[in-house]
């Protein structure tokens, strides 16, 4: 880990940051900052600024589970309220450093084993902002001491109108001093005490957070259950599992269709919903997909399958930067170098205005179409179309969102039509050159130009073709551009087969070409008319780009307004993926889902009932020919503790995992893998499963286990699913015959 210098991260768009605050007792404050989606165009909300404050253990049980409700992560600014370069050389104040130290110590090493907080997506990252720190944490020295006042000013000029007046009437704000120098640490490691960009003036929300608003997964509840993909990219944690079957993130993603979907539905495993009214929402709309197959294989195919290269999340930030870089380019003089101008390439930016275009013509018009079949199936016809009156359930209501949204973004096809020429989009994209005389001219001139590269390419097909006594009729050699970016392309001829260099070299073609490359995929050339004629469009491509710059500017502009209505298209069309997705794998299991009844008490009766339940990752193992189900019966006032024995590879590890993976994909809204459920929402699920030690800190594997179990008695409530495999092993059975005093410690801590 690294210590933190005054130069703030890379902002990373759509990740959280956060700042932990730990004092020598354990009293944990996180503030962390979160992207929101807009909801219109006209929404200045950007930002949630969510604050956490909790008293934990030493293992920092509270925290990891914090920390997996937030992901994905971009950046964790950690420090303790007592300074690590204090001079008190008392032995008291050794002591306070010792304990600060090795506090800081165990945070570091439970954040950098943490490789699942952070998925490395750096396509998030504002342009020309250096690469992110390989670090997930950054450790600091020295908690700052900020003026209260100071604070109060910045937190006026980025909060909006309404959530100042919140912040400063905020009780636990004020009453808990830790909370509010925490808030002035965030402040500092986000480099806003040194001034606040115009970009973050009024658009952040405050608002206090709370553990038990998720089910709670630490890691190693998590991994206990399978919940994402081993961090070992491609290696299944069950035996014989692949990608799509190690973990309910690759059962339930396969089928999604985008990309938006599959970042969903990581957030939506890592926080499963307490909340009854919530989860049978979500369970309707996935019972209504079940339902009515061909109508949601339709949404899939159809609707859905458009956006699988198209990343709205991604354009909507396109658009935002494209905004900044633009305004910063207008204060430069047209005559300037397109690579020294802040916004580069004009033939990105209207490659991002075209996408929109796609978008808005054709993609979300078809997906509405596909949406309002499967609303209209229960019918039978369309009148139970809803509007934004009559929506009831999550599928309406998707739609009559994402017909808002569809309704905001239709002007920009009206400004994509009036500037882009999209008869030349997407093999270039330019300006229309009705926009200039000058542009009019240079339009002719490159007209000419690749009329001029036809004549060229024909004529080169026709000596190949003569050469090799084949059909002059026939299309063998292709001409295709080539470069790494808009701004330098060169045009150059391509025969599909690697054998063809040698005829080049040797044959009647010798010396009237130039052999450039020879790759998998075939050998490139040219000739000297072809190198003339790609240097002449190259020049005026970049002519036209000159001079094209300020209508681009303004269209930029323009676009970069439809950030608003783009989020909140990006957030439907993710749900709609998701809840698709559950559907397609509930209808197309083998073996068969149900709905699972959920339930919300503490009442005798309550429980966990399933019947013929299933692991879902180990039923699909190729190397499982027949899984045999098995049932539960967890009940508040009869059973609410299982004792589970037999021999080894008997399926013990696996019965007791399945319940917490069929618990967790009943609490997102999923089907789950049994003929019957009955489901009394869990708050926590605790776990220890596995064994190791720590040897640099001293400490056995079977002190480690009788920690892990310690943590889980501490934490665990009457609403708490605790899943333990083989605790103390031998050692615990034998523990009377032990000496180590160590091991008795641990057994008295654990009893």
């Amino acid at each position: 880990m690294s210590s933190m210098s005054d130069v703030a991260p890379p902002r990373r768009l759509n990740k959280t940051t956060a700042a932990i605050t730990v004092t020598p007792d354990y009293q944990v404050v996180v503030w962390a900052n979160q992207p929101r989606n807009r909801q219109t165009t006209q929404d200045p909300w950007r930002n949630t600024l969510t604050y956490f404050a909790f008293l934990d253990d030493k293992r920092f049980t509270s925290l990891d589970s914090l920390l997996t409700q937030l992901a994905p992560i971009s950046l964790l600014h950690v420090v303790c309220t007592e300074n690590q370069n204090s001079s008190n050389t008392t032995m008291a104040g050794r002591k306070k450093l010792q304990q600060t130290t090795d506090l800081l110590y165990t945070l570091e090493k439970m954040i950098a084993t943490r490789t699942d907080l952070n998925d490395d997506d750096d396509d998030d990252i504002e342009d020309g902002a250096a690469a992110a720190p390989t670090s997930l944490s950054q450790i600091h020295s020295k908690f700052p001491t900020i003026p209260k006042t100071r604070i109060d000013d910045v937190m006026k000029q980025i909060l909006l109108e309404s959530s100042e007046l919140s912040f400063r009437g905020d009780v636990q704000i004020t009453s808990h001093p830790w909370i509010h120098r925490a808030l002035g640490f965030y402040l500092h490691t986000e480099g806003l005490l040194s001034g606040v960009q115009d970009n973050m003036m009024g658009r952040f929300h405050i608002e206090a957070g709370a553990l038990n608003s998720h089910l709670l997964l630490d890691r190693t509840a998590a991994s206990c259950i399978h919940l994402l993909p081993p961090p070992n990219a491609g290696v299944a944690t069950v035996v014989g599992g692949g990608v799509h079957n190690n973990s309910l993130y690759g059962i339930l993603s396969q089928p999604a269709q985008t990309q938006m979907g599959k970042r969903l539905l990581s957030r939506w495993l890592r926080q499963p919903l307490v909340n009854l009214e919530a989860i049978n929402y979500r369970q309707t709309a996935v019972a209504h997909l079940v339902t009515h197959g061909v109508e949601r294989d339709q949404l899939r195919d159809e609707g859905l399958r458009n956006f699988s290269a198209c990343d709205v999340a991604k354009l909507a930030n396109q658009l935002a930067i494209y905004q900044v870089k633009a305004r910063d380019d207008d204060a430069m003089d047209d005559d300037n170098d397109e690579r020294d101008a802040p916004m580069g390439s004009t033939q990105k930016a209207l490659g991002s205005l075209y996408q929109l275009y796609l978008l808005t013509s054709q993609k979300v018009p078809m997906l509405l179409d596909c949406v309002k079949n499967v609303i209209a199936a229960e019918g039978g016809d369309e009148s139970s179309i809803p509007t934004e009156e009559s929506q009831q359930n999550l599928l309406q209501s998707i739609y009559v969102g994402l017909e808002k949204a569809y309704n905001e973004l239709l002007r920009s096809q009206d400004l994509a039509e009036a500037v882009l020429d999209l008869d030349l989009a997407p093999r270039e994209f330019l300006i229309k050159s009705t926009f200039k005389e000058e542009l009019e001219d240079i339009k002719t001139e490159l007209t000419n130009v690749e009329a001029e590269l036809e004549d060229c390419h024909n004529q080169m097909n026709t000596e190949w073709a003569d050469a090799n006594g084949l059909n002059p009729d026939g299309k063998y050699v292709r001409l295709e551009t080539f470069g790494e970016n808009d701004s330098v392309k060169t045009w150059q001829f391509r025969l599909p087969s690697t054998n063809d260099a040698k005829m080049l070299s040797d044959g009647p073609l010798e010396g009237k070409v130039k052999v450039h490359r020879l790759l998998k995929n075939g050998v490139y050339f040219s000739t000297k008319e072809l190198r003339g004629l790609s240097e002449k469009k190259q020049d005026l491509i970049k002519e036209y780009d000159g001079h094209q710059r300020k209508v681009v500017r303004d269209a930029m502009n323009v676009a970069s307004t439809y950030q608003g209505p783009l989020e909140r298209t990006n957030e439907l069309i993710a749900q709609l993926d998701v809840l698709v997705s559950l559907a397609h794998v509930a209808a197309y299991n083998p073996h068969g889902y149900c709905r699972p009844v959920m339930t919300d008490g503490e009442e005798d009766g309550m429980g966990i009932k399933l019947k013929d339940a299933r692991h879902p990752c180990v039923e699909l193992q190729d190397c499982v020919a027949e899984y045999i189900p098995t049932s539960y019966n967890l009940v508040f006032g009869e059973s609410s503790f299982l004792l589970l024995t037999g021999p080894n590879m008997g399926g013990k590890s696996t019965y007791i995992r399945a319940l917490g993976a069929i618990v967790t994909m009943a609490q997102i809204g999923s089907y789950v893998p049994c003929a019957e459920a009955t489901i009394n929402i869990c708050h926590h699920i605790l776990a220890r499963v596995g064994a190791g030690d720590l040897q640099d800190r001293g400490i056995s594997t079977f002190m480690a286990e009788m920690l892990e179990a310690s943590s889980i008695l501490k934490t665990a409530t009457k609403r708490s699913l605790i899943i333990i495999d083989e605790l103390g092993k031998r050692d615990l059975m034998n523990l009377k015959s032990v000496s180590n005093k160590k091991k008795r410690r641990a057994y008295n801590a654990l009893t």
